[in-house]
């Protein structure tokens, strides 16, 4: 993904994001308008130079609000201190005939046992699976590791000891 859009102020360059992409086991947090709000829903991702990658079933609510529209923004975070992660904005669209492709490759990716009976439960429909496909129009990445530190620096001090 040597291509990928990133914004001059992001905290990572395209070799830190990509690698951030590659390693992190955190949902992909996609976020459309649902009426005049926004809905946020967290789905397994993956990357490649196409872009990034979801699976869903064809008639959920997710679903068939990208096909009402295009538009998308998307979060890949820690929940944990040092909170950093990845967010950005682009157009989302279904790809129907990479459902099953997607959805393998997402349970290889976050199943550590790939043959357990989570994932035989979610290839048994694989035949209603699509895939979600997010180009990204731009990246920016944010990374509190040292204020963090600092932190944890001076809430060290306070400690009792």
């Amino acid at each position: 993904m040597a291509s990928l859009p990133i914004k001059p102020n992001s905290a990572w360059n395209v070799e830190e994001v990509t690698a951030y992409l590659a390693a992190t086991q955190n949902p992909l947090r996609l976020s459309v308008m649902s009426g005049k709000r926004p809905l946020i829903v967290p789905l397994w991702f993956l990357h490649d130079d196409a872009g990034l990658w979801c699976a869903s079933k064809r008639d959920s609510f997710i679903v068939r609000k990208i096909r009402a529209q295009h538009g998308c923004g998307f979060d890949i975070s820690d929940n944990t201190i040092p909170y950093r992660g990845v967010r950005g904005q682009g157009t989302v669209a279904i790809v129907a005939g990479d459902g099953e492709r997607v959805l393998r490759q997402l349970i290889d990716r976050y199943l550590p046992n790939p043959e357990s009976e989570f994932a035989r439960w979610l290839l048994a429909g694989v035949d209603q699976e699509v895939a979600i496909l997010i180009e990204p129009a731009w990246l920016s990445a944010w990374d509190f590791s040292a204020r963090m530190r600092k932190l944890n620096a001076v809430e060290g001090d306070r400690q009792p000891g």
